[in-house]
């Protein structure tokens, strides 16, 4: 699998922890077949990283929503934003190919209007 698609899967499994109340370690066993993309280091950081600083990650987002809270905005919407800071906040983060890519997410699995507040939201970060 190609960054992009770990990127896909990460964000589904964030959205099934998000939506199931499970813990990501369950979520990941359960649903990822494919033992190499578990020992992945990108994967892993966007997703077990992700809940290990899960508060930390969730107030950046937090702190860059304009007269919203976090818990208004839809499972799915919630693990874009998650999982794209998570990875902005790495040290080789392309910031461009993470929003862009969280975008495309957005319009393939939110509703129609929402890629406009996750790139608002992105762009401050």
């Amino acid at each position: 699998m190609n960054r992009t698609q770990i990127r896909e899967l990460g964000i589904i499994c964030v959205y099934q922890s998000l939506v199931l109340k499970k813990d990501i370690y369950e979520v990941i066993n359960n649903h990822v077949e494919d033992a190499t993309v578990k020992r992945d280091l990108f994967f892993l950081n966007i997703t077990t990283n992700l809940f290990e600083h899960f508060d930390y990650v969730k107030n950046i987002v937090s702190e860059k929503l304009e007269n919203w809270e976090f818990e208004r905005l839809g499972y799915i919407e919630q693990a874009i934003l998650l999982v794209a800071v998570v990875e902005l906040l790495s040290e080789d983060a392309d910031k461009a190919v993470i929003i862009n890519e969280a975008i495309e997410y957005t319009k393939k699995y939110a509703d129609t209007d929402s890629f406009k507040l996750i790139n608002g939201v992105l762009d401050k970060i």
